[in-house]
């Protein structure tokens, strides 16, 4: 087990782009990766089905990252399954 193996890595608007190629590559490197979506759940579940594919272990939770309650709710998510985020990459197009 490498150090990255048991690290958990939160990628928000990663459901398509530079964030869902991002969130790949951290599954590739051996981190656990939550894929954050605001409205494609289709997408960030092809997302975690590919990191899952490789070996990896993904997980897709959507939230508004502009939304203090909902970033609340998904941090308590992600702790509840896996722990504390080691990783976060925030990325995300402002509307």
């Amino acid at each position: 087990m490498t150090e990255a193996d048991s690290r958990i890595a939160l990628v928000t608007g990663a459901s398509s782009g530079i964030s869902a190629a991002t969130a790949r590559l951290l599954a590739q490197q051996g981190m656990r990766v939550v894929v954050n979506y605001l409205r494609s759940t289709t997408a960030a579940q092809e997302i975690v089905t590919a990191i899952e594919a490789e070996g990896g272990q993904g997980m897709a939770l959507q939230a508004d990252v502009r939304e203090t309650t909902a970033v609340t709710n998904m941090i308590d998510q992600i702790h509840t399954a896996w722990g504390s985020v080691d990783v976060l990459v925030h990325n995300t197009l402002t509307p």
